[in-house]
């Protein structure tokens, strides 16, 4: 199965505004964004979107996965799996949050 995460631009943003307040300045944030970002993409498709850890919720959008990723960031994503040419599984994962806690289940 082949794995492709993608963080949308509303998570980036609310990533940098979690890391923003360590930071010395909104470059070294930056910076940090980037490297978030990358190592949770590559965990994420490491364990097929299912780190050790993930709780899987049903919100008002569906179903939804949420991880603990590090410290106080929290990721959002869904996960929909399809297939590709000719008999491949791709599986989606989709980042749309990264929040500083795990919003309480429904």
């Amino acid at each position: 199965m082949r794995v492709e995460v993608e963080f949308l631009s509303e998570a980036c943003t609310e990533l940098l505004a979690l890391l923003r307040p360590g930071s010395r300045s909104v470059e070294d944030a930056v910076r940090f964004v980037i490297v978030y970002v990358e190592d949770a993409e590559q965990q994420l498709a490491d364990f097929l979107g299912e780190p050790p850890g993930a709780e899987r919720q049903v919100g008002a959008d569906g179903e939804e996965w949420w991880w603990h990723y590090v410290n106080n960031v929290w990721l959002g994503y869904h996960i929909t799996d399809g297939r590709g040419w000719p008999f491949m599984r791709i599986r989606t994962v989709q980042v749309f949050a990264a929040r500083s806690s795990r919003p309480i289940a429904p």
